[in-house]
């Protein structure tokens, strides 16, 4: 409280850590500066770490922070986080690889709540250098790709660099049959869908008919 009011005039400390932190980047970000790369890097590193394609600091804190781990980078988005405060600043998205294409990710979450359970099948994501599910499908989109139901450490041929993580083998089967049903089910929503889209002929000829008269 301000000495005006009675107060000591004292700071608010997350306040003032908040303001630091963005002029920070402000200053550096993008910029002709080591710390402007390492910045960069890190940002990078953490999109890749919670498997999404946007500006990972954009994502809910509250939903996908625990999937990050310790950095000055996630310590800037619990900020923003906790002052409701949106930064806005240019930072390249990954597009998707195929039209209607989802990040593997969103698809765990969506179905899986515990904050235990993701951060263990997010870990084989990585192991797998996996982000999107067409990353693990076979280029007709009908099947998964051998490495999602017996993985290997060589995971998929990504450009990408994972960070590096060992799980164990019950984790890695676990996501393997979620992907497996994922898809299927993905799969049959299609066929779903073609077979709502394909015109009925009677009503073509119904159609015709009418037309004619």
């Amino acid at each position: 409280m301000q000495p005006t009011f009675g107060g000591f005039g004292l700071f608010n400390l997350a306040t003032e850590q908040l303001i630091g932190r963005i002029n920070l980047m402000m200053q550096h970000y993008h910029t002709p500066s080591i710390l402007s790369r390492k910045l960069d890097i890190s940002l990078k590193y953490q999109q890749l770490q919670v498997g999404t394609n946007k500006n990972p600091l954009t994502l809910d804190y509250n939903k996908w922070g625990h999937l990050a781990t310790f950095s000055w980078t996630k310590m800037l988005w619990r900020s923003l986080k906790y002052h409701a405060v949106e930064l806005y600043m240019k930072f390249e998205e990954i597009p998707l690889p195929r039209e209607k294409d989802r990040l593997v990710m969103e698809l765990i979450m969506e179905r899986i709540s515990s904050e235990a359970a993701t951060q263990s099948l997010n870990r084989c994501r990585c192991y797998l250098r996996v982000l999107f599910l067409s990353d693990i499908t076979t280029a007709d989109g009908k099947y998964l790709e051998q490495l999602a139901m017996t993985p290997s450490e060589n995971g998929t041929k990504s450009r990408y660099k994972f960070p590096r993580e060992v799980p164990t083998q019950k984790p890695i089967e676990k996501v393997a049959k979620i992907l497996d049903g994922l898809h299927n089910n993905r799969q049959k929503a299609t066929r779903r869908a073609r077979k709502m889209d394909k015109p009925n002929p009677q009503n073509m000829e119904m159609v015709l008919y009418q037309g004619h008269g």
